[in-house]
């Protein structure tokens, strides 16, 4: 059993793996993507947007509005 195993395992070695192709990348590229992924750049983006829906909100508490009500103890006798 134990020979079984180290055969699995040396013919799992032998085969080769394909690594990943290398991203070549200029130094305004680079720049670039550092700007747009880092995380103070990601928290502005998600703050700007949360300030946006909160300006949406606001604004939507001065538009018109419609209720229904209805009362639901509907008593039905004999």
């Amino acid at each position: 059993m134990k020979q079984l195993t180290i055969i699995f395992f040396f013919s799992l070695s032998v085969v080769q793996l394909k690594a990943q192709d290398t991203l070549r990348l200029t130094l305004s590229e680079t720049v670039a993507f550092a700007l747009e992924q880092s995380p103070q750049a990601v928290a502005a983006r998600h703050q700007y947007r949360a300030s946006y829906w909160n300006w949406r909100s606001h604004k939507a508490n001065y538009l018109p509005s419609l209720t229904f009500d209805s009362y639901s103890s509907l008593n039905r006798s004999i």
